[in-house]
């Protein structure tokens, strides 16, 4: 199995060099500095400093801000499935 995973991984790569060429193997690529750059700007903006809680008021304060994310998650992928609303069940055809 290793042996043909080998041979797979080599022939992907070849192939991929026939399709797209030799992307990526120029030693200086000037948009690399740019990029880069870029990606630290993202970083900073993308991060989550105050939600609203069921009262909306606003918090700010770090560990509350990690505590209702994860009840969030928790309650959102909960073992028990919960019935979001009542649909009749003539809304869905049937499978006999």
């Amino acid at each position: 199995m290793g042996e043909s995973l080998h041979y797979f991984t080599l022939n992907i790569k070849d192939w991929n060099k026939s399709v797209y060429g030799h992307i990526g193997i120029c030693k200086r690529d000037r948009n690399t500095k740019f990029f880069h750059s870029r990606m630290i700007q993202r970083r900073k903006h993308n991060q989550i400093s105050a939600l609203k809680n069921e009262r909306g008021e606003w918090i700010y304060d770090e560990e509350e801000l990690q505590s209702k994310a994860s009840k969030f998650f928790q309650k959102l992928y909960d073992e028990q499935p919960k019935q979001l609303m009542d649909l009749p069940i003539s809304y869905f055809s049937n499978l006999d």
